[in-house]
């Protein structure tokens, strides 16, 4: 699948976190860290983003999610969380990591991501947009 190694590559190459590349083009590339950046992509691209390739530096259950909801074929990441695999392959999407881990953690690394938590209850790949778009509206 030529977009996935185009969006994987780019990933591996840079400083970026977010990739995502489309009939053998890059469609969006973004630096910042976290969910944010898979969700405004979502929100930007809207139908372009059916049929792409992501690849980012952590994938977890809400980024799955997202993934599932924007209609991506292919996933690649250094680091997924199980729930996210799952998800995934639940939905027909082509998926690597290098590392699979029981849950994704927070960015101190002292306990699970925020997302993880709020979303552990759900497989509903709707639902978990939901939360997401809540968390996201929250002030830091």
């Amino acid at each position: 699948m030529r977009d996935l190694e185009i969006a994987t590559e780019r990933l591996k190459q840079s400083s970026h976190s977010l990739v995502i590349a489309k009939q053998g083009r890059i469609l969006m590339s973004r630096q910042d860290g976290g969910i944010r950046p898979l969700f405004n992509t979502l929100s930007e691209l809207g139908e372009d983003m059916r049929g792409s390739c992501v690849a980012d530096k952590v994938i977890g259950k809400a980024a799955a999610a997202l993934c599932v909801l924007g209609g991506v074929k292919g996933v690649y990441t250094p680091v997924m969380s199980r729930d996210a695999k799952g998800l995934l392959a639940d939905n027909g999407i082509i998926h690597s990591t290098t590392l699979l881990v029981p849950g994704i953690l927070n960015k101190d690394r002292s306990d699970l991501c925020p997302l993880e938590k709020l979303t552990a209850d759900t497989d509903d790949y709707k639902d978990i947009y939901s939360i997401v778009k809540e968390f996201l509206g929250r002030p830091i």
